[in-house]
């Protein structure tokens, strides 16, 4: 979500709608952005559309797509998949979009697969570096000057201006944006609320309650107003724009720990929903299909978003019994332990892809941000129809981990996986906390059922024969005990037979016909000959 000078805001995240202020302006969309007050760049399918918002007009400007959009200073510039390009025709193969500054500077990350550096290229082409090393939330400010964030340690980082006063402990500070306000920067993040303040000191404004924050922006529009918006949910769906006017004259409180007023007590837990879920209805993506069928030998011990990384941690990444290190298996030197992954609903139907590949000792932050799922893990052709999607707060998903590389469907020497958890995007999960157990999975399809039927059948077959080999010893431990009974060993052996109400049993005559027990004396027609077998 981003705002232009008007304080309109330009909402849309892949696949979704795009809107201005809540208003749809177009479907199959992806994001958007301002190259200038009155026009609204946006990807619509697998092209560049422009939006002039004074006529409604679409126009388009560049027959690809972009992942990734950022603009202002009267240029845009596009990610993706490939590497950055703009609209003053430049081209980065293999780079990443860091931002667009108000003065058309342009910031990317050299080589996307690397831990830095990220580079700032002025509009007249001269260049320089912003930091050697791995950044989010970088933000350009022009005349040189910038606001970043370390990956590796979290700290805000600033180039060509004092580093802000941020009133609440880092690893609980997020999404840090700076407002132009009256010729000084003020801060606007969410930090258990969201808080507005001048970079220097710590008196602002608590603007937003806890909960769902997402892409929180501002803009001065008139002299001591500001406009501040935000989104309640990541994927700026129509309808989650929230809006607070700043009135500067107002009296200010003090944001530092220990004085900003409390906030609201939180609502009452709820229930989490019972989500339908079966593996082996998921269609998987650029990983082996039959990955569902996997021995189940790991189970994910917890999953924290809480951070905006993405931490899933499993039993079998350390310890004893750990999964080894395997070869990537495409011919390189690489090893993998483990490749995290995740399964989306899209259109009624599951498709799953684990695309995040860990060694051993990588640490759990190399899940990625939360909010960048579609820019970090399914950014290209390869995971459609999973390409460009971002999950919502709240949309169901269902998480997993499986030994070695499953990308590209790489040959797998380990074929084993963990359980599949399943949670509405954006909740945090521990082990033995687990929500509600999902309802049995649908009848098998016909082609399934008919194996099943193959399996039963030979089971039975299986009885059968176990019957006949009982049937045979029953019959020798018959003959055995008649044998005994008559103290005679081998050769037949003849003997009338008598009913327990005197009568004996007869084959009248002499057999061949009907048999009675209905004689009071044995006669040959009542005396019979035991043969053994």
């Amino acid at each position: 979500m981003e705002l232009n000078a008007l304080g309109q805001a330009a909402m849309g995240r892949g696949g979704g709608t795009a809107s201005i202020d809540n208003v749809p302006v177009a479907t199959n969309a992806g994001g958007c952005c301002w190259p200038d007050v009155r026009t609204m760049v946006l990807q619509i399918g697998a092209e560049l559309w422009a939006y002039d918002t004074p006529s409604g007009q679409l126009t388009r400007i560049a027959p690809r797509g972009a992942a990734v959009l950022a603009a202002r200073g009267g240029i845009w510039a596009a990610w993706d998949g490939h590497g950055v390009y703009d609209a003053l025709g430049r081209e980065f193969p293999g780079a990443d979009l860091g931002d667009v500054g108000p003065d058309a500077s342009l910031c990317i990350k050299v080589d996307r697969n690397s831990f830095g550096p990220f580079d700032v290229i002025e509009r007249d082409g001269s260049r320089w570096q912003l930091t050697p090393g791995q950044a989010t939330e970088i933000q350009l400010l022009g005349q040189g000057r910038a606001i970043w964030r370390d990956v590796v340690g979290g700290h805000v980082l600033t180039r060509g201006m004092p580093p802000p006063l941020i009133t609440t402990p880092l690893d609980r500070t997020y999404q840090l944006t700076l407002v132009p306000v009256d010729g000084v920067f003020w801060c606007l993040y969410y930090g258990d609320g969201l808080r507005f303040h001048p970079m220097d000191s710590p008196l602002g404004y608590l603007v937003g309650p806890p909960g769902d924050t997402w892409s929180p922006r501002g803009v001065q529009v008139a002299a001591g107003r500001v406009c501040l918006k935000w989104c309640v949910n990541a994927g700026e769906s129509p309808g989650s724009l929230r809006t607070v006017w700043v009135d500067l004259s107002r009296p200010r409180v003090d944001l530092s720990v220990g004085h900003e007023p409390p906030p609201p007590p939180p609502p009452p837990p709820k229930e989490p929903p019972v989500i339908p879920f079966d593996p082996h209805a998921v269609t998987f993506v650029d990983n082996p299909s039959d990955l569902a069928s996997w021995a189940q030998t790991a189970h994910i011990t917890s999953i924290d978003l809480s951070t905006g990384r993405i931490c899933v941690d499993h039993d079998k990444r350390s310890g004893p019994g750990a999964w080894p290190d395997a070869p990537f298996g495409d011919g390189s030197e690489g090893r993998c332990q483990y490749t995290l992954g995740l399964c989306l609903q899209i259109n009624g139907t599951w498709y799953g892809s684990a695309v995040i590949q860990f060694w051993q000792g990588r640490e759990l932050e190399a899940g990625g941000d939360v909010e960048k799922i579609a820019k970090d893990w399914y950014y290209d052709g390869r995971w459609v129809p999973m390409t460009g999607h971002q999950p919502v707060r709240g949309e169901p998903v269902a998480w997993f981990v499986a030994a070695g590389n499953l990308r590209d469907s790489a040959r797998i020497s380990v074929r084993e996986r963990s359980d599949f958890v399943v949670l509405p995007f954006g909740e945090n999960y521990v082990s033995g906390h687990e929500p509600p157990p999902p309802p049995p999975p649908p009848p098998p399809p016909l082609g399934d059922l008919a194996d099943r039927l193959a399996h039963v059948e030979a089971a039975l077959m299986l009885l059968a024969g176990k019957l006949d080999t009982m049937k045979s010893e029953i019959h020798t431990d018959l003959w055995n005990e008649i044998e005994s009974a008559f103290g005679h060993q081998g050769g037949s052996r003849k003997v009338a037979l008598r009913t327990d109400n005197g009568h004996y049993l007869c084959a009248e005559n002499g057999g061949g016909g009907d048999v009675n027990a209905t004689r009071d004396a044995a006669g040959g027609w009542e005396t019979f000959e035991i043969i053994p077998q």
